[in-house]
């Protein structure tokens, strides 16, 4: 632990405190910085082809150090320990907090990764099943993730002769690299299953750092067509240079504090906010009819009751209360027994509004181009415009005769959303002659 802090880490005194810069980790950003360019250079195409690797090959070494450390005596110790949690602690709400937040930070919702990814797919491609089989392969990868350190952390405290919950006493990023070179050391040829390890464990940075970056580069591409058109790699060597500059205060000796800042304020009100906006709109803006219509022209069938209950009750519910909760409970940042000056809760609250303040921005400015009194420019600019029509050609006539305007009234959308009506997938604008080759379609 000591020599992650002081000498991998180099730790200052405080975030006041910048200290040198590494001049190797400079060399490391770079490096990092040109393969990210390249992965995503011709944007999806490239971008899907190094996933396969960044997502395959961190599961197999996690397979090689846990088949390792089952031969060992104590690992069995560390994962009963894992496995049998202290249910007591469900009782607090700051658990829940913290929990949610990280769930967000794995999955991505919110982040616009997945809507960026989402937007290549065919236009009748099962968006339902993959988005179930990628949720649940996140939680058993992290389940097993949780069984390998624990695993290993058992091994180190039966050569300490201590409890298990004594070893694992350092949480966040830390434990990850106190546990895993443990486990690696008990390898053959320790020295190259370390730098294989480090070598994986970059790999689902730069999956992460490619899919954060491709939606920004998409959304000025397709805000700007005249600026931005066909001219890709530019736009990608300015936005890198931009945040190779800005990354450089993460390699100073205060960048560990600059990190966890950034992470306390960045990485979560927002996110949730934005995520409780979403399911706000689609389900009581839109609707949960209209999106009915749409997944059903796309699937062939609409949404499941408990995804269409979830979006509209389940997750508005609990994303407010968790809101509520952890501004209740707000406490500011710390990093072990370090605490923060004043001033940079102030700083992270404007990092916190920034990411919040385009999308305000552009709400003002919609509601300032329509006609009409308050109530009339609301209702104008929450209804879809022109382009919002289903991308396959085959399907967009018939998506047109459906009368869109034909809105339900709030007591009505709430019954759907409870219950939902199989009876409104098809409008009765429709001819029954129109209404056959729309079932022929999906």
């Amino acid at each position: 632990m000591n020599f992650n802090r002081y000498k991998v880490l180099r730790i200052s005194s405080g975030i006041d405190d910048i200290g040198d810069v590494n001049g190797m980790y400079i060399v490391y950003m770079a490096i990092i910085k040109v393969i990210v360019c390249c992965a995503i250079a011709k944007s999806f195409k490239s971008l899907g082809k190094v996933m396969i690797v960044t997502a395959i090959l961190p599961i197999i070494l996690l397979v090689a150090i846990l088949l390792r450390a089952l031969t060992l005596p104590g690992s069995t110790e560390g994962m009963l320990f894992f496995i049998n949690p202290d249910f007591s602690k469900l009782l607090n709400a700051k658990i829940w907090v913290e929990a949610t937040f990280v769930a967000f930070n794995t999955l991505g919702p919110g982040w616009g990764g997945l809507m960026m990814i989402g937007c290549h797919n065919k236009f009748n491609y099962n968006c339902l099943r993959a988005s179930l089989i990628s949720s649940v392969s996140v939680l058993l990868i992290g389940l097993f993730n949780g069984l390998v350190v624990f695993a290993t952390a058992g091994v180190m405290a039966h050569e300490a002769e201590v409890p298990v919950h004594s070893v694992v006493t350092s949480g966040g990023f830390s434990i990850g690299f106190i546990t895993y070179p443990k486990a690696l050391s008990c390898f053959p040829l320790p020295q190259a299953w370390s730098v294989l390890f480090y070598l994986v464990l970059i790999l689902p940075g730069i999956d992460s750092l490619t899919v954060m970056m491709e939606p920004f580069l998409l959304i000025l591409e397709e805000m700007c067509p005249k600026y931005f058109h066909n001219k890709r790699v530019a736009l990608l060597t300015v936005t890198t240079i931009a945040t190779f500059l800005v990354g450089l205060l993460f390699v100073t000796q205060a960048g560990v504090y600059i990190f966890i800042l950034g992470i306390w304020y960045i990485a979560t009100w927002n996110v949730v906010v934005i995520c409780l906006v979403e399911a706000i709109v689609f389900g009581w803006v839109y609707g949960s009819n209209r999106l009915d219509r749409d997944v059903k022209m796309m699937l062939g069938r609409p949404m499941p009751g408990p995804v269409r209950i979830s979006l509209a009750f389940i997750i508005p519910i609990f994303l407010s209360v968790l809101l509520t909760i952890s501004i209740v409970t707000y406490r500011a940042p710390a990093f072990g027994s370090y605490e923060y000056p004043w001033y940079a809760s102030i700083i992270g609250w404007a990092l916190t509004l920034s990411t919040l303040a385009p999308a305000l921005g552009y709400a003002v400015y919609t509601l300032s181009k329509q006609k009409g009194d308050l109530h009339q420019r609301f209702q104008n600019s929450v209804r879809p415009n022109e382009d919002w029509v289903p991308i396959d050609a085959s399907y967009r006539e018939f998506w047109k005769k459906d009368s869109y305007h034909n809105s339900l009234t709030w007591k009505q959308l709430f019954l759907y959303n409870l219950k939902g009506d199989s009876g409104r997938f098809v409008s009765n604008s429709l001819t029954v002659e129109e209404q056959h080759s729309l079932k022929a379609f999906t």
